[in-house]
C-alpha cells in the first residue's frame, strides 16, 4: 500500500467532510443553520432562537409526540399547538430542544440504530429508580443525567 493512501488513524483525508457529530448533528436534524461548529455558534442559535418547525422536526426526528414536547419546553400542550410557523421559540425552549436533539444523536451513535435507543429511553431502568429516562428530559440536569449515563453504556459500565 502507497503511504499516500495509508491512513493509519482511520480518519478521512482532509479534503473529504467529516460526518457530523454532536451538537452539529442534532442541529441539522432540526433543520438549523450553523456557519460552523464550535460552541459559540451554538450558543448564538440558542440566543436567536430557533423556527417552530424545530419542534415538528424533533418530533418527528425522536418519535416524541406533541405534549412530550411541550412538557419539556414548559409550555401547555394547546400553546404549542398556537405555535404557528416563523414562530421564534425563547432562548430557553430553544436550548431545551436542541439538548434533547443532541441526545437522541448521541443515542443513536451509542445504539448504533435510532430505533434500539428509542426503546430504551422509553424503558424503566434500576439506574434511573425504575423510571423511564425519557422522564429527565424536562430539565437541563435530567438531560445530562441521562446523556452521563449513555457514556457509562458507551464504555460498557453496567447501568
Amino acid at each position: 500500500m502507497s503511504k499516500a493512501l495509508h491512513n493509519p488513524r482511520g480518519t478521512s483525508p482532509p479534503n473529504k467532510p467529516q460526518p457530523k457529530r454532536g451538537p452539529a448533528k442534532a442541529l441539522n436534524y432540526l433543520g438549523a443553520k450553523t456557519a460552523g461548529t464550535n460552541e459559540t455558534d451554538f450558543i448564538e442559535i440558542i440566543r436567536n432562537g430557533l423556527d417552530r418547525k424545530a419542534l415538528d422536526k424533533l418530533m418527528l426526528f425522536t418519535g416524541l409526540g406533541a405534549s412530550e414536547v411541550a412538557a419539556f419546553i414548559h409550555v401547555s400542550d394547546r400553546t404549542l399547538r398556537r405555535y404557528k410557523a416563523g414562530t421564534v421559540l425563547n432562548p430557553e425552549q430553544s436550548e431545551r430542544v436542541l439538548e434533547i436533539a443532541h441526545l437522541y444523536t448521541r443515542g443513536e451513535e451509542v445504539f448504533g440504530d435510532m430505533e434500539a435507543f428509542k426503546e430504551w429511553v422509553n424503558s424503566d431502568l434500576i439506574a434511573l429508580g425504575n423510571k423511564k429516562p425519557k422522564a429527565f428530559l424536562d430539565t437541563s440536569r435530567g438531560v445530562q443525567m441521562v446523556t452521563a449515563l449513555l457514556g457509562r453504556i458507551e464504555y460498557g459500565v453496567f447501568s
